[in-house]
């Protein structure tokens, strides 16, 4: 039986707007990643993904919930030993990585503050990481504006896997790269998680995406998980409404271009919810009880939904 290596319960991140108002950026989110599995976490841009992704690794404080790790909870202020055990890859390598260190640096960054080995071995730690993310050695002393944006992007794994992590978040790490170095990073992902028993949590906006890597998906709105499942069941058997919708919004070749089935373009602010279910201003199957209450993410079947009509 595959064991849950992390678990997030009625996680809340809350930002203060002027003086009394707060944004639930993060409202009560319920969420498992097992251990070696990659889990794709999708919904459109300001649902809450990245300020998650932030909350999960410690750059971000919670406002309330508990996130545990390999069974035990994690406190609001991590060891280093347990701040080395989740380690984030950005969107942007090219911002990510400081432009006046050399590659040999950014690799030797995190062996130091860690502590991991001695100066001595820290040649052969930087050349075997190098080698990890199938980087040649003569781009040691590479500065990041001599690289690609792939392998910028490799650099930035590396320096993650330098720690040996046992999750690794990829918050939209190839949203920034053509399709070519994105097809490299994802089945280097794919090779990282065999050969290293690495567990991934991959946030992206492609859904194709998510659909060739992942394992299980989770989506998000309006700072929720509304539904998560299987790769194959959630792409074949969607079940909440704005899922179905985010699929029919993809194009498909040799087929016109229709707009998704949706009762407005834009979401409600998340600063003035709509009491009941917060998709019920979009959502064309909306009913009275939709309106009046909330729906909780419930296990229904193989996967869980958040959804009064399901």
């Amino acid at each position: 039986m595959v064991t849950a290596l992390l678990e997030v319960a009625d996680l809340r991140v809350e930002f203060p707007v002027g003086r009394r108002r707060r944004l639930p950026a993060v409202d009560g989110v319920d969420l498992t990643v097992k251990q070696g599995e990659i889990l794709g976490l999708v919904g459109e841009s300001g649902c809450g993904k990245s300020t998650l992704a932030r909350t999960l690794v410690g750059l971000q404080a919670p406002s309330a919930g508990l996130i545990r790790l390999g069974g035990k909870d994690v406190p609001a202020r991590r060891p280093a030993a347990l701040r080395k055990r989740i380690q984030l890859v950005f969107q942007d390598p090219g911002s990510s990585l400081d432009p006046r260190q050399t590659v040999r640096e950014a690799l030797q960054a995190p062996l130091r503050v860690h502590k991991l080995t001695d100066r001595a071995g820290e040649e052969k730690r930087v050349r075997e990481l190098l080698n990890l993310v199938e980087l040649s050695e003569r781009l040691l002393d590479a500065k990041p504006g001599r690289l690609s944006g792939g392998q910028r992007q490799r650099v930035a794994i590396a320096r993650a896997l330098a720690v040996e992590p046992d999750i690794l978040i990829a918050d939209e790490a190839v949203s920034a790269l053509d399709a070519s170095a994105t097809g490299s990073v994802l089945n280097l992902l794919t090779d990282l998680r065999t050969s290293l028993g690495l567990t991934v949590v991959f946030i992206s906006h492609d859904l194709s995406v998510v659909r060739s890597l992942c394992d299980r998906v989770a989506v998000m709105y309006l700072g929720r998980v509304v539904e998560t499942g299987s790769v194959e069941e959630v792409f074949t058997r969607p079940r909440h409404p704005y899922l179905r919708a985010l699929l029919a919004s993809i194009p498909r070749i040799g087929e016109p271009l229709v707009p998704p089935p949706l009762e407005g373009d834009e979401p409600p602010s998340i600063l003035t919810l709509p009491t009941g279910c917060r998709f019920t201003t979009r959502c064309p199957l909306a009913e009275q009880i939709c309106r009046e209450q909330e729906p909780i993410l419930k296990a229904i079947g193989p996967g869980a939904v958040a959804c009064h009509l399901v």
